[in-house]
């Protein structure tokens, strides 16, 4: 009975001692892989700040190309993409830092302006390498995506507008610069943007006075406004002033696409250039798109005169009134401050 209850004791002692391994063991592993955690994400968070700043040497470097090529006494056509390592970049801004690839377009097939503030009229200079007659008017808002189209012309507060702004555009061939040609060939439109509009061409040659407004149809989904406006007066030299103010959007994008007689694209010149440039450190890429002013447009950098051309016989004014209970209407004024048909805001008066 002696021998019976040593055995069983022991027993005991060594079922215990088993446990303890197996207790430890379970710790050792969960704390090996805690550590190991901690050291995933240490090596993560090293990486990522290593790749922060890998990045903005890139951009930085990319903005330095930019800035050098604006900065230069011309702009030239340029095509300069060094994917092979034997190849020396453009530039070289030190060790794992450089300039991998540099693209030049003088002659995009369409005139960009970015950051549009509401009320701020651009105006530009746009000479093609060919005959056009039509251009075709994009624009989209860069304040949100809760926009939500109208379906009729009527103009709310500012405060209550939803939809991308309203635009307002003349377009001028620079032909002969006087007072007769000017007033004659002018054209003045006012574009809104709609759910459902008249839709997306505008002919210019069948509108009262050479001006008109159109309800857009615009992508619902995107909210981006496309319309066409046909028929323009010829230019005998390529060249046209365009300007335009848009309405209530505190932040748009505007796009101009110059267009032939078939509707195929034109290639402007002497007007906007497209710079292209990937900017590489280490093994982090950075790419930047810009566009600069060229010609008669590089000194002023895209900001011709509000007020570039004016005449008294070239409308400009839309009035939009309200009442105290903040419903809104819009007209336009004729010179003497009367109201006018809404599609012909422009009725011409003697130079009296």
């Amino acid at each position: 009975m002696i021998k019976m209850n040593i055995s069983v004791k022991n027993q005991a002692n060594q079922q215990e001692g088993f446990a303890s391994i197996v207790v430890a063991l379970i710790l050792v592993t969960v704390l090996s892989l805690i550590t190991l955690g901690f050291a995933q994400i240490t090596r993560t968070e090293q990486q990522n700040a290593l790749n922060n700043h890998l990045a903005l040497q890139a951009n930085y470097a990319a903005e330095s190309k930019i800035n050098q090529l604006v900065s230069s006494a011309s702009l030239v056509t340029d095509n300069s993409c060094s994917n092979d390592s034997n190849n020396t970049p453009p530039i070289d801004f030190g060790t794992g830092v450089s300039v991998r690839c540099v693209l030049v377009d003088t002659s995009p097939e369409s005139i960009l302006f970015n950051n549009v503030q509401a009320g701020s009229g651009k105006a530009s200079l746009i000479e093609t390498t060919r005959p056009i007659s039509s251009i075709k008017v994009g624009w989209s808002s860069n304040t949100g995506s809760n926009k939500t189209l109208r379906t009729d012309k009527k103009n709310p507060k500012t405060a209550d507008w939803k939809s991308p702004g309203l635009v307002q555009m003349s377009i001028t061939p620079l032909n002969d610069i006087n007072r007769d040609a000017l007033i004659n060939n002018t054209y003045n439109v006012f574009l809104y943007p709609m759910l459902s509009g008249n839709g997306i061409a505008v002919d210019a040659s069948s509108t009262t006075y050479k001006s008109g407004s159109y309800g857009v149809t615009c992508n619902n989904t995107t909210k981006q406004c496309n319309v066409t406006i046909n028929n323009l007066p010829s230019s005998n030299n390529n060249k046209y002033l365009v300007h335009f103010v848009v309405y209530y959007d505190t932040n748009s994008t505007v796009t101009l696409s110059p267009l032939d007689g078939s509707g195929n694209a034109v290639m402007t010149t002497n007007t906007q250039a497209e710079i292209d440039v990937t900017a590489k450190a280490q093994d982090v890429l950075k790419r930047l798109r810009v566009r600069a002013p060229l010609g008669a447009n590089k000194n002023l950098a895209f900001s011709i005169p509000d007020y570039a051309l004016e005449a008294g016989n070239i409308c400009k004014r839309i009035a939009i009134s309200e009442d105290n209970l903040g419903n809104s209407t819009a007209s336009f004024k004729e010179t003497d401050n009367s109201n006018a048909d809404l599609n012909s805001p422009c009725n011409l008066i003697s130079d009296n």
